[in-house]
């Protein structure tokens, strides 16, 4: 059961310690083992109470799988003094969380959004494993039973994650058995599993769901390399894609590792398009045994409509506009009528998502404004300098009038095409350090393509608009 409540705090002194004793009490319950995300918390109180006007608001949910708190004030701005130093603020708030996120909405205020999950024993701690070795004999031929996840398969997935990866995989929330009940019990996860004729988990594969709403993301796919070749990942996949329409979802996504062709080929048999390449988005010391080569690790964005989109206005940047239109040929979807474009107007708003694992950053422009290009600014900056972000994926909506100029402001900041995403949104990247695309691992001419592509318009940079 998820616990919340809600503490108003006041223009007073006392405010940011009675925040932090709040938080102390959330944190003991949560079994979480320090007081960072406390002091973390007060800090951000602090920061609200001297530069936003009006009262701040504090939010606590707590729930088996994490503890969520959001503090709400009206202007207190990211890059306040507090925040402008290293070891302070928001570098070291972020050192506190698994994800923070803040949405601006200008002059109605912000909302700092900081996530821990709480500890729960990983499948080392429950027994005693060890990997499969790389090479190994195929088991007995048998039949298979793929069903929908059951609590009772929880170590079972755990366990194959293990055997299969060690603790190199991106998804470490399989690792831990009591997650992954939790993201199934409240839906934030679809799980299908397989079992062999002993009942013992060999396969596994998700709809991941951590907002709901009518998109999906089809991952964290394992197989038991005793098992392959037997079509357990198509079984698996085509029971998901019979389900996803009673989930109420419209359009599924997937993102495949360039470390080798394997995902990518499974995403293409699913009937997935190939719309873009993510770069940089898994740190190097994930490597999928070994295989990162040194670099962080890309991905193919794939995307697919289980239902015809409506007929819909879109406003294509001039730069990206037959790519872009080619993309939505590739996926079927001859519903948009491309628009002139519009000049900013009003007040913009925009979510800034933290991943300090993974060093990533997103930033989401939920509506454009006049002061959009120097929020995009910040937000950059905030991320890069203070919360250590390799990697910046921005999204904004090609529903939006004003997108191709605030495509041009992006470029100005070293922002380049990613990919055209699910439900109209164009995904631009700003990456750190280089990236050898040539060392990809591509398995379809779109996808090398769309590589292509993504190199020359990196190399070209804003001057050549």
């Amino acid at each position: 059961m998820t616990f919340c409540c809600k503490l108003e705090l006041p223009r007073h002194p006392h405010s940011p310690p009675l925040a932090r004793a709040l938080v102390e009490q959330l944190s003991s319950l949560a079994g979480l083992p320090d007081l960072e995300l406390a002091q973390a918390c007060q800090e951000a109180v602090e920061n609200a109470l001297r530069y936003a006007p009006g009262e701040v608001r504090l939010e606590a949910e707590l729930s088996a799988l994490d503890l969520v708190l959001c503090v709400v004030d009206q202007g207190a701005p990211m890059e306040g003094a507090p925040q402008t130093s290293k070891g302070h603020g928001l570098e070291r708030i972020a050192r506190a969380v698994d994800e923070l996120r803040w949405v601006s909405l200008g002059r109605q205020g912000k909302e700092l959004l900081l996530r821990r999950r709480r500890p729960h024993p990983e499948v080392g701690q429950l027994e005693s494993l060890e990997r499969f070795p790389d090479q190994i004999p195929l088991a007995p031929e048998q039949e298979y039973e793929v069903r929908p996840f059951q609590p009772r398969d929880a170590l079972g997935v755990a366990r194959l994650c293990y055997q299969v990866y060690g603790y190199t995989y991106m998804h470490e929330e399989l690792y831990f058995p009591d997650r992954v009940t939790a993201l199934n019990a409240s839906g934030q996860l679809y799980s299908m599993v397989a079992l062999d004729a002993a009942g013992q988990v060999v396969g596994h594969y998700a709809l991941e769901r951590p907002q709901p709403g009518p998109l999906a993301e089809c991952g964290e796919a394992l197989v038991s390399p005793m098992h392959r070749g037997r079509r357990l990942m198509e079984r698996m996949g085509q029971q998901l894609e019979t389900v996803a329409p009673d989930l109420g979802l419209t359009t599924l996504y997937s993102n495949a590792v360039t470390l080798h062709p394997y995902s990518q080929k499974a995403a293409e048999a699913f009937g997935r398009t190939p719309c873009g390449l993510t770069l940089s988005g898994v740190p190097a010391q994930v490597t999928f045994k070994g295989l990162g080569g040194g670099q962080r690790t890309s991905c193919v964005l794939y995307v697919q409509n289980l239902t015809r989109p409506p007929a819909r206005p879109v406003y294509l940047p001039d730069r990206y506009r037959d790519l872009l239109l080619q993309l939505y040929g590739h996926l079927g979807d001859h519903q948009v009528n491309a628009q002139e474009a519009s000049a900013f107007s009003g007040a913009g708003a925009l979510t800034v998502e933290l991943k300090p694992y993974f060093q990533t950053g997103r930033i989401r422009v939920t509506r454009s404004g006049e002061d959009s290009p120097t929020a995009l600014s910040q937000a950059l900056r905030d991320l890069c300098q203070l919360g250590q972000a390799q990697a910046v994926y921005l999204e904004l909506s090609l529903g939006d009038p004003a997108t191709p100029e605030l495509t041009l402001r992006a470029r100005e900041l070293g922002f380049f095409f990613s990919a055209l995403g699910p439900q109209d949104w164009l995904r631009l990247q700003w990456i750190a350090q280089p990236v050898d695309l040539g060392a990809l691992k591509l398995n379809s001419d779109q996808a090398k393509a769309l590589r292509d592509f993504i190199q020359a318009d990196r190399s070209a940079g804003p001057e050549t608009q």
